[in-house]
């Protein structure tokens, strides 16, 4: 079914728990405690959820983030899911 990517973000089968970072990780991996869970289903049925961590992209935007390998049927697919909050961009100096 799916390929674990760890905590950041990744692939797990169906009714999987979410794994949180231990408190003794890297710092980077220890500031992301919001996770949000994608379902991804084949013809109604469920075969994988992919994991996306909290993210702060380049441009400032916050949202989601997570990339993962799944296998459907005999072929294995890369999949990756973005979530941006509209309007969560911070406005540049001269626009404030």
């Amino acid at each position: 079914m799916g390929e674990d990517m760890g905590v950041l973000g990744g692939l797990r089968p169906p009714n999987t728990p979410i794994f949180l970072p231990h408190p003794g990780g890297s710092h980077r991996a220890s500031r992301r405690k919001n996770l949000i869970t994608v379902e991804i289903k084949k013809d109604g049925q469920a075969v994988g959820i992919l994991t996306a961590a909290e993210k702060i992209f380049k441009t400032g935007s916050l949202g989601f983030f997570g990339m993962g390998k799944i296998q459907i049927d005999d072929k294995r697919y890369q999949i990756q899911v973005q979530s941006v909050e509209i309007g969560s961009k911070p406005k540049a100096e001269e626009e404030k």
